[in-house]
């Protein structure tokens, strides 16, 4: 299209400039100040003339090169008479007016992989419950076999060398596992994915591949299920928890109980002790004096060496203890 517009244009201009070349082709007669008569040509004889020549060789080089713009991360594909002839850098380049430039990415190419059921399909589980997954492809192609890589696949090489490997080698990764296992292996999953699809693309000019794994989910049905035993898991735990707690208090009490008569034990002996010494011990005037100890407060003493006299509560006189038992 843009070599079809280009000589069209370029035909304009020529057909322009020939007309100015045929209207200006004559001589003018003028005269001076002084009367003197002069002949003058055309000056837009000589522009058209230029003009005319620039636009002659415009149209002789559109008909031999047209100009095409190929962007970076891309090379341009040179086709003609619907093969592939050569592969032309990024930037500026040149063709012949019969070949067409075909771009084609070979840097950071991404695309999307589904495994949502329908159409797309799904992975499964060892004991065959569906796997859905989302993820992201992203390669780059090696420059030096692009050209074969389109002659054989053309365009659409991803939908038939790429996407099917990666399903089927996802496939043969999740199969392994049982479902509840496949979310706590994902980034295994992941990797053993990435490195066998790496390693089947390398003959297809595929460097670079980077496999990531967007989102992986279930059927309903294994949700809810999943869902419910996590809930179940989870008041098992806090029943569990609630039990040792308990356990835990009665052990306590067990204990101090334990302590309590431990050292009720011991106060028992050290009375009994005490006691069975003090009956060792025992005399009438000890005896006399501990009473009397009782009564302290309603006790007066005369002032007499062994004569007391006992205070409101009527109490006989009684004699002093000696200083020794």
């Amino acid at each position: 299209m843009w070599y079809v517009i280009t000589v069209v244009a370029s035909l304009v201009v020529v057909i322009g400039v020939i007309g100015g070349l045929v209207v200006g082709s004559g001589e003018k007669v003028v005269k001076d100040e002084y009367g003197a008569e002069h002949a003058l040509r055309g000056l837009r004889t000589k522009a058209f003339a230029i003009a005319g020549g620039t636009a002659i060789l415009w149209v002789l080089l559109s008909m031999l090169f047209v100009w095409h713009t190929v962007d970076a991360g891309h090379v341009g594909l040179v086709r003609a008479f619907g093969a592939y002839t050569g592969v032309k850098e990024a930037g500026l380049v040149t063709t012949f007016p019969w070949e067409t430039v075909e771009k084609a990415r070979i840097r950071n190419a991404s695309h999307e992989l589904l495994m949502d059921g329908g159409p797309n399909g799904t992975a499964a589980s060892k004991e065959s419950q569906e796997v859905f997954v989302v993820a992201t492809i992203n390669y780059s192609l090696e420059k030096s076999c692009v050209q074969e890589l389109y002659t054989n696949y053309g365009d659409s090489y991803y939908e038939t060398i790429i996407e099917p490997r990666a399903k089927q080698i996802f496939k043969a990764e999740t199969v392994k596992f049982e479902a509840v296992g496949i979310l706590p292996n994902r980034e295994k999953i992941r990797r053993e994915t990435q490195a066998e699809l790496s390693k089947q693309l390398e003959t297809f000019c595929v460097r670079g591949l980077d496999f990531l794994l967007t989102n992986v989910g279930f059927g309903p049905a294994f949700t809810t299920a999943i869902e419910e035993k996590q809930v179940a898991t989870q008041q098992a735990a806090a029943e569990q928890n609630r039990v040792q707690i308990a356990k835990q208090q009665a052990q306590q009490k067990i204990e101090e109980a334990r302590g309590s008569a431990t050292s009720t034990r011991i106060q028992a002996r050290a009375d009994a002790y005490a006691y069975s010494i003090r009956r060792r011990n025992l005399t009438p005037q000890l005896v006399e004096w501990e009473r009397i100890q009782k009564w302290q407060p309603e006790i007066v003493y005369l002032p007499s060496d062994s004569i007391i006299y006992s205070g409101s509560r009527g109490s006989t006189p009684q004699t002093a203890p000696p200083t020794s038992p």
